[in-house]
């Protein structure tokens, strides 16, 4: 049976327990959001680079550092030239539930490599 969404998040309300849940999934959320959205720009500092800098290493403006530094979703060749113009290289590494490997250097597939051979 369908229920109204108001009916729902009311139950919502009325246990303390869902609450308190509710309340820490959000602010896992909220750390993860965080901690993603700071990590380009942490390695940047660690590499002892600034947004200038690197914007002049990969030939773009200040801004695109940023808007690349607080990028929700990013596409590899853009992870890949920010990287590299840290002095940094890119390996993908895809796991997958059969015994079996993929591994990219960011060009092309270097085959698939079955574990214990």
């Amino acid at each position: 049976m369908a229920r109204k969404f108001t009916e729902l998040t009311a139950r919502l309300h009325e246990s303390p327990e869902a609450l308190e849940q509710a309340s820490r999934a959000r602010e896992r959320l909220a750390e993860e959001l965080e901690a993603y959205q700071h990590t380009l720009g942490q390695i940047r500092r660690a590499r002892e680079m600034t947004q200038t800098q690197l914007a002049m290493a990969l030939e773009v403006g200040e801004r695109e550092v940023s808007r690349i530094e607080h990028q929700a979703d990013l596409f590899v060749s853009t992870l890949r030239s920010y990287l590299h113009a840290l002095g940094g290289d890119l390996q993908l590494l895809a796991t997958f539930q059969r015994p079996m490997l993929h591994r990219f250097d960011g060009r092309r597939s270097r085959g698939c490599v079955r574990p214990g051979r």
